[in-house]
């Protein structure tokens, strides 16, 4: 009676509710209630409500029934339903996937509840009531009932039932199309989309066909290439060139989406007015992010002060919306719907996320961005999210909200890249952020308290789950004003965000090459001082007290040494008699053993020598160099104090060295006249000076080649002159520094350097076998030992020769015979390839052995053809065998091809033998299969040993010998006199005879057959071809960290591993087991170069010098520093068998003499 009463005020509407009743009627989508139906199931009545919308093109009005309504203390309908699991695809991957290609398609299952039927039993839950006639009261007679006959709105479930029923029909047609409908269908909404014009048509007609089995007609076509919708009926076009899109006006014309931005009311609002503008934006998508930062922040206010529902703003509140309104100057926002206007197939695109926050607002963009083979960059906005911090709760810092603002924006990029179709996955992800703050607490290893530890957390949860999907991932910081993300925290007002490309295609230097970009941070990053405060502030207290105790225990250590300082280096204080002459070694105050950069050591001593002097302010210092490092304090530039002292702190690094080596008693040799220099250093002259060179070239510094200080010091130019090579690393030490053997320490250098293993050292030695496995040289029934492996994809048109499949042909061939069987499938799925096996195993019988790959497909098949196999209930003699036998599999290494050569030889073959029977022709599913059993035949008629040249050699040994040995075998004539024959025996009958010759000498036959494979073909196999590969000396060992050989990448970016497990017995590994990748993955030992140094330094040999041990020389470390002669060390070093290595010995000073 409500609802009666509330249409009567406009007749039209009325009647036109009223129509659709009996229009409902007539179509069968309603009926009647009778007094049988009331016997069929529980009854319940819900209430019904029109729904009028004036925008849309066919439905302008809905009945929805109110199946929640409930009597007081009652269940409703929906209560009692079960709503099933949703089904749906995401808006946001929609209107993603709509924009990827260049020719989307959208369409509209017309009434698409009501076309899925209710059962009988079930429809007395949707009754209703109704009147007879409009204008009379609803009292009495004029009352009617009734009920649904298919899915009604109003009900939890409907949307499952629809969905479930399409998914149903679609995954019986199981075609290309049907797919590609399942995965960009939402509701009645349909979109399909290609980047080929003479595609749409098809498709288009394609989808009718689809639903035409489903009796659900599609209309409403729109697409931006127009040609197409000319080519179908008008009934099932779009009114206009206007199409909606769940929520977005598409422009098919301009191709243009569009996005409707409210108009606020021009009287004062009140609480509930602003809620309701507010809910009129729809952008999931957050094109028009910056335009509601404010709107947001304002509606939290509003809530916040108290406001009735219905009472208007304060004075207060409606001058800052007096200040918002102004903001909505525009009605729409209209952007490109094409994320590139250049295309190119198989090209990936980037994804770039900027993250920032604000003190109320933290937000996300993500762009992608197309990099043209011309050299063009096209990269547009993709998605955005803004939000207002919580009201609630304190200690809502920047810093926090930046964090926040990453982690949405990593979970977003990752939704987003999730809806990517498989062929426009990026191939990197580049996070930006402002706030170095959270981008240390993102990368660095420290605890940290539990909310920022939680959000960080999820960062690198997001950031594995898409390293594992193969994409690289990179952190970096941008300035605010170079930050897109920054606008979506602040605000912009309509007509700015119209035209504003800053917001719509990213930063300026996304078009630049990734290389130029902002500094990319990688490991763990140092935290900037000025930042240090309120980085702690979110640290773990326990962190803080370890650091502490470590700095007081380094510092403690120090002390210790600081009295050596005073008494034997520096000293200042102590007038008393020197202490009578010891032999003890005097060990310095420098920690040289501390670290192994030369740099820090430099930084640690300047810091103790700056304690020094300043708890040495009010005594007379006798040490030249902390007189002179003390004289430094006054120098007021920060800049040249800083630099003065570090000089200083370098040269008494230098001289402490000199005083170990004395006290060691290791001495520079006679020859190189040393020479004491004014600052101390010693130094030796060389034969040549000149004003234009530096006073280092022509007196270069020395060092004792014994002392750590060397080895830093090598190690420091090394990296100075970006990885120099032996030769050149020597040059450039001897332009400042001399030190004896210099050409064995930059070798030893470079061995350690990892940056150069990485570049330059050579994988572990692959012990390749050097004989045969039993499964290639034991005589077996053919077939008995299989190899298996996939080819293709070969297209093929389908039954209606409309569109073209895919075929995959499996390659199943003898490892003892090497007869081979092709059967070809129609994809690659695991269903088709059990199917081809067991229709293999139905003809060429069940094997013992079954090589592979380590495919998907195989491994899936592996698991389920055992357990059928197993799990067989005999039925016949087939079935009875399949069930009695195990077959064994073997997988290879992965990314290992060459360890099933056997079966890739076919693969070889066949796809050569394909492509010369078919060429460019594309046939039908039985055409091709029968050019695939012809191929068949010409890959087993090949010959397995040489073609005999004389009479007297060896006949030709072919594969199908062994499957159809009968083709040697004469045929009986019939012309032979039998009853001539001397064991002619007539109580046998002639054809038993015959039978009986016949397999005689079948048996004669295979005889031979065996007797060749065994000396002619066994022998052939013995011919191994000589791998002469340079490999590493070291050879493979747990725990041992190694760089993965990745074949699509260039070296510098393959991955580092650990290997946790070695598979097979040293020195015979040929595989190992390694964690990358946070997973751990199996590789071949040739595919990994180890970066770690045994204490033995490696050698590069060829395999026929593999076998040559190489003995270290060891020598007696007191000996070797306390004697002076010039006694020289016979070098153990193992010479490449080159000419131009002949006569080079190498000792310990052949180099610097």
């Amino acid at each position: 009676m409500c609802l009666i009463e509330k249409l009567r005020n406009n007749s039209n509407l009325l009647r036109e509710y009223n129509k659709i009743i009996k229009e409902q009627l007539k179509a069968g989508i309603i009926e009647r209630v009778t007094p049988e139906m009331q016997k069929q199931g529980k009854s319940y009545y819900a209430p019904q409500n029109a729904v009028f919308k004036a925008n849309s093109a066919n439905t302008k009005v809905r009945i929805v029934g109110d199946s929640s309504s409930h009597q007081k203390g009652q269940l409703s309908l929906n209560d009692c339903l079960f709503e099933g699991p949703n089904m749906l695809r995401t808006a946001p991957g929609l209107h993603l996937r709509h924009r990827i290609d260049q020719y989307p398609i959208v369409g509209d299952i017309a009434r698409a509840f009501h076309q899925v039927r209710l059962q009988e039993k079930d429809r007395n839950v949707t009754k209703w009531l109704w009147v007879e006639d409009i204008e009379k009261p609803p009292t009495g007679d004029n009352l009617v009932e009734y009920r649904f006959t298919r899915i009604p709105f109003g009900m939890k479930c409907s949307p499952f039932l629809l969905a479930a029923t399409i998914r149903h029909y679609l995954l019986m047609a199981a075609s290309i199309l049907s797919i590609e409908i399942d995965k960009n269908l939402y509701v009645d909404n349909i979109m399909v989309s290609t980047n080929y014009a003479e595609e749409v048509l098809p498709k288009i007609k394609g989808i009718q066909e689809e639903f035409r089995v489903m009796s659900m007609p599609v209309r409403e076509f729109g697409t931006n290439y127009h040609p197409a919708l000319l080519e179908i009926p008008e009934a099932d076009r779009a009114e206009s060139h206007i199409s909606k899109f769940l929520g977005y006006s598409w422009n098919t014309t301009d191709d243009t989406i569009t996005v409707l931005i409210p108009e606020p009311s021009v009287n004062r609002p009140t609480k509930r007015d602003i809620a309701s503008f507010f809910a009129k934006t729809f952008d999931p998508m957050g094109y028009s992010a910056p335009l509601h930062v404010k709107i947001k922040k304002f509606v939290q206010k509003i809530w916040q002060n108290g406001l009735e529902w219905k009472a208007p703003l304060t004075d207060k509140l409606n001058k800052e919306w007096e200040i918002i309104k102004q903001q909505y100057k525009d009605t729409a926002l209209v952007i490109p719907r094409k994320l590139r206007q250049k295309y190119h197939p198989n090209e990936k695109p980037e994804i770039v996320v900027f993250c920032d926050a604000s003190q109320h607002t933290y937000a996300c963009a993500v762009y992608i961005v197309y990099r043209h083979p011309d050299g063009s960059v096209e990269s547009n906005l993709i998605g955005a999210k803004s939000k207002v911090r919580p009201s609630s709760g304190a200690g809502w810092t920047i810093p926090r909200l930046e964090l926040l603002a990453m982690e949405i924006g990593m979970r977003y990029t990752e939704s987003l890249i999730h809806e990517l179709p498989e062929k426009d996955k990026p191939v990197s992800l580049d996070i930006f952020s402002d706030s170095m703050i959270a981008l240390y607490w993102i990368l660095t290893e420290e605890q940290k308290k539990q909310w920022v530890n939680n959000r960080v957390t999820t960062v690198h949860e997001v950031d594995k789950t898409i390293k594992e999907s193969g994409m690289e991932v990179s952190y970096h910081h941008v300035t605010t004003d170079k930050n897109p993300a920054d606008l979506a925290t602040r605000g912009i007002d309509s007509t700015s965000l119209q035209n504003c490309t800053f917001w719509l295609n990213g930063p300026s230097f996304l078009s630049e090459p990734r290389k130029n970009w902002e500094t990319k941070l990688e490991g763990e990053i140092q935290c900037p001082i000025e930042d240090r405060d309120e980085v702690n502030l979110e640290m773990r207290n326990t962190s803080k007290t370890k650091n502490t105790s470590i700095r007081q225990k380094k510092r403690a250590e120090a002390m210790a040494n600081l009295v050596l300082v005073e008494t034997s280096v520096n000293a200042t204080v102590s007038t008393s008699k020197k202490s009578k002459q010891t032999t003890e070694i005097y060990t310095s105050f420098v920690p040289f053993e501390y670290t192994n950069s030369l740099s820090s050591l430099t930084r640690i001593t300047n810091m103790v020598l700056k304690f020094i002097s300043t708890v040495s302010k009010n005594k007379t210092l006798q040490s030249e160099p902390l007189k002179e490092y003390t004289e430094c304090n006054k120098t007021t530039d920060t800049v040249e104090r800083e630099t003065r002292q570090r000089k200083l702190a370098r040269l008494t690094v230098f001289t402490e060295h000199y005083k170990e080596a004395e006290s060691r008693d290791w001495k520079f040799k006679e020859t190189l006249n040393p020479f004491q220099s004014k600052d101390g250093l010693w130094r030796t002259k060389k034969h040549y000076q000149s004003p234009n060179i530096p006073l280092e070239t022509s007196e270069p510094i020395l060092v004792h080649r014994e002392h750590k200080l060397a080895v830093m010091l090598m190690d420091e130019i090394h990296k100075e002159n970006v990885h120099l090579p032996a030769n050149y690393l020597v040059t450039a030490l001897r332009s400042k520094y001399w030190i004896q053997t210099d050409g064995r320490l930059a070798r030893s250098t470079i061995s350690r350097c990892v940056a150069c293993r990485k570049v330059k050292s050579f994988p572990f030695l692959y012990p390749y076998n050097t004989s045969l496995k039993e499964n290639r040289t034991v005589p077996s029934t053919p077939f008995a030992k299989v190899g298996l492996d996939f080819f293709g994809p070969l297209q093929y048109k389908n039954k209606n020769e409309t569109e073209l499949e895919k075929g995959y042909v499996l390659i199943y061939t003898c490892l003892t015979t090497r007869c081979t069987h092709l059967e070809i499938c129609a994809d690659s799925s695991t269903t088709s390839y059990l199917n081809a096996l067991k229709a293999i195993f139905a003809q060429r019988g069940v094997p013992k052995y079954i090589y592979s790959d380590n495919a998907q497909t195989f491994q899936l098949g592996e698991r389920i053809l055992k357990e059928d196999i197993k799990s067989y209930e005999p039925e016949s003699r087939l079935i009875n065998f399949l069930a009695r036998e195990d077959i064994n599999f073997r997988h290879i290494t992965p990314m290992a091809p060459w360890q099933g050569g056997v079966y890739e030889r076919i693969v070889g073959i066949a796809k050569k033998q394909f492509r010369k029977e078919i060429g460019k022709q594309i046939f039908s599913f039985p055409e091709l299969h029968s050019i695939m059993k012809r191929v068949e035949g010409a890959i087993n008629s090949r010959p397995l040993i040489r073609n005999p040249v004389h009479i007297n050699d060896v006949p030709v040994l072919r594969p199908i010998d062994f499957l159809l040995p009968a083709v040697l075998l004469e045929v009986p004539n019939d012309t032979d006199n039998l009853k001539g024959d001397i064991l002619y025996d007539p109580t046998v009958s002639t054809t038993e005879k015959e039978t009986r010759e016949h397999l005689k000498k079948m048996d004669r036959v295979m005889e031979k057959l065996w007797k060749i494979w065994s000396t002619s073909y066994l022998l052939l196999l013995r011919e191994n071809a000589k791998r002469n590969n340079r490999f590493s000396k070291v050879s493979p060992r747990v725990g041992q960290v190694v760089l993965i050989q990745e074949e699509m990448l260039p070296r510098h970016t393959w991955p580092v591993g650990r290997i946790t497990k070695l598979i097979g017995t040293p020195p015979l590994v040929q595989s190992v087991e390694v964690l990358y990748k946070g997973s751990i993955k199996e590789r071949a030992v040739n595919q990994l170069i180890p970066l770690e140094i045994d204490e033995e330094q490696e050698t590069i040999q060829t395999p026929e010098h593999a076998t040559t041990s190489r003995i270290p020389h060891k020598v007696n470390q007191n000996e070797s520093r306390t004697d002076n002669s010039d006694h020289k060390i016979t070098s153990t070093r193992l010479q490449p068998p080159r000419r131009a290595k002949e006569g080079v010995h190498y000792s310990l000073d052949s180099d610097s003499e």
